[in-house]
């Protein structure tokens, strides 16, 4: 009975994790599932390559940029994500920034990096990028 109630206890935490990364996996986004109002700029750059997308953020309330897409790491990987703060010489309280995301292209291609201002559950606004890398 002992040994019935461990099983219970380690397949249901096996089932949480898996539902929870279920929950959590991001889309790959293709050109149909992109809504054309919210397309920034596309980039372009040469295998090798890095290039830096910069979105205007204010930590202070509460809102944090999240890559809401799945990167095709065959055609480009995540460097670095960093929030960098105005200057502020009178130390005034709710200065904003931007959040500055590095990327390296890795090989000829395009992907479309989708973009989320969120504060919890609740979504600001959103972006898209479309990056085409070439050879």
């Amino acid at each position: 009975m002992k040994n019935l109630f461990l099983k219970s206890i380690v397949l249901a935490m096996i089932l949480t994790g898996f539902m929870a990364s279920c929950k959590n996996s991001k889309p790959v986004i293709t050109a149909e599932k992109v809504d054309k109002s919210k397309l920034n700029k596309d980039i372009t750059v040469k295998v090798g390559e890095t290039f830096t997308i910069e979105l205007a953020s204010n930590v202070t309330t509460g809102y944090a940029w999240q890559l809401a897409s799945k990167i095709k790491p065959n055609v480009v990987e995540l460097v670095s994500s960093k929030y960098v703060a105005n200057e502020n010489p009178e130390m005034m309280v709710g200065t904003a920034g931007v959040e500055k995301w590095t990327f390296k292209a890795t090989d000829a291609g395009e992907v479309y990096l989708y973009f989320k201002y969120m504060r919890g559950e609740e979504l600001g606004k959103d972006t898209y990028y479309k990056i085409i890398v070439k050879e």
